[in-house]
């Protein structure tokens, strides 16, 4: 990509911020330092963009036109509409390249970044040991969490599929009505819910894959958790080599 390393990047989707969350670890291991996330996403964008409410107003028009010229059989009528869809097509070709949503082709950049920041990426060896001191020797300063829970997976069970890790389901962390991340005030009280400590060696994993683990690894700093790494792999990475 062509992008300077030292210039803001503002990063977003439309999940909550979970796969904005894993860009942005992934960039900031590259060396990139001027990130941010936008809170609510997309959504945030398309609000303060007059050019994008009139690109979807000619939209929304274009789509009940087509609607009417489906079921109309007068190939008069037919002709008269045909002149509109012209118009409206023309409109929207003019303000796409405006809008503040919209995706230009980046040049292939000659920069070569070699450098990757491991701290925050977890790896199998790692997450296994770690499992093994917590089962032996009960040591009280490792945290393991376990992300996408069996809540989320069967809908009635709150528990991990490992003993000694905290379950905690990434749908605590999101204010659904905002398309955003809960206030620092529900998630200060949600962690101490979950007896989470900031001196602790935070490790996170997730059944279905990195992006969750890491979003959860980006709110933690957030709140102030510096000692958290992100398992990169899934489950089926973890039980993988059961039989090995």
């Amino acid at each position: 990509m062509n992008i300077n390393p030292n210039q803001l990047l503002i990063i977003y989707d439309k999940s909550y911020g979970i796969y904005a969350s894993t860009l942005y670890i992934m960039l900031e291991s590259l060396e990139y330092k001027n990130l941010a996330i936008l809170s609510g996403g997309l959504g945030s964008i398309l609000k303060i963009d007059p050019n994008q409410k009139l690109y979807n107003e000619y939209t929304i028009k274009l789509t009940r036109i087509a609607r009417i010229i489906s079921k109309e059989n007068n190939t008069t009528l037919i002709k008269g509409y045909e002149s509109k869809v012209v118009d409206l097509n023309n409109k929207l070709k003019i303000l796409k390249p405006y809008l503040l949503s919209s995706t230009n082709k980046i040049k292939d950049s000659k920069k070569d970044i070699f450098n990757v920041n491991n701290e925050y990426f977890l790896n199998k060896m790692d997450l296994e040991n770690t499992v093994i001191k917590m089962q032996k020797n009960n040591e009280t300063n490792m945290t393991i969490i376990d992300i996408c829970p069996m809540v989320d997976i069967i809908g009635n069970q709150k528990g991990s599929y490992l003993s000694k890790v905290t379950a905690i389901s990434w749908k605590e962390l999101i204010d659904k009505k905002k398309y955003s991340l809960k206030s620092q005030e529900e998630l200060d009280i949600i962690f101490q819910g979950y007896k989470l400590n900031k001196d602790n060696n935070n490790y996170i994993y997730c059944m279905s894959g990195s992006p969750k683990a890491f979003y959860l690894m980006t709110v933690m700093r957030y709140m102030g958790y510096k000692k958290v790494k992100a398992f990169t792999g899934d489950w089926n990475v973890w039980i993988g080599d059961i039989d090995e």
